[in-house]
């Protein structure tokens, strides 16, 4: 008996350029073209997620930014109000956005050492802007939720602090 190219069946055993590899070839590449295609657009959608992230990161940064500018410039406001009349009382209301960038956030009146700031903080993301101010009064401590905030000086304790207020 002798050996040739077939098997059992008659069949010609698959070898590389056989008929057989056809099928096998056009399988093959389609489903390596959509492997790469699904790596391309999930590399694509990873990067544009990092960006849109980023650039909301820095839209809440701004936007903490201008509410902790407007804050100071009540605070020192009030200062100087208060500075006027000894054992007076002064308030400063500002209308301060509900959020930022849609994201809840607190204002803070903070003092380290001698300097005095006024800190705006949102949770998710974290982010964190301090806007520093002089004040000739002591200051007390305080954090309110964002939105509508005021700035008070009360004769009767001499300090100056930020309270939360209704709409």
């Amino acid at each position: 008996m002798t050996r040739d190219d077939t098997g059992s069946s008659g069949r010609a055993f698959d070898r590389p350029g056989s008929p057989g590899d056809r099928g096998v070839s056009f399988t093959l590449g389609y489903v390596l073209t959509v492997a790469i295609a699904l790596v391309l657009v999930t590399g694509v959608l990873f990067t544009v997620g990092e960006v849109v992230r980023d650039e909301r990161d820095e839209v809440i940064r701004g936007e903490a930014a201008v509410v902790g500018d407007q804050t100071a410039a009540a605070v020192m406001a009030v200062d100087r109000l208060a500075g006027r009349d000894a054992g007076s009382n002064a308030t400063v209301s500002l209308d301060l956005p509900d959020r930022l960038a849609d994201q809840a956030y607190t204002v803070s009146l903070r003092t380290d050492g001698g300097d005095t700031f006024v800190v705006v903080r949102t949770r998710s993301p974290s982010v964190v802007v301090s806007t520093p101010l002089r004040t000739r009064l002591p200051v007390t401590e305080a954090t309110v939720a964002g939105s509508r905030v005021r700035a008070v000086y009360r004769g009767d304790d001499g300090t100056l602090t930020l309270r939360g207020g209704e709409r």
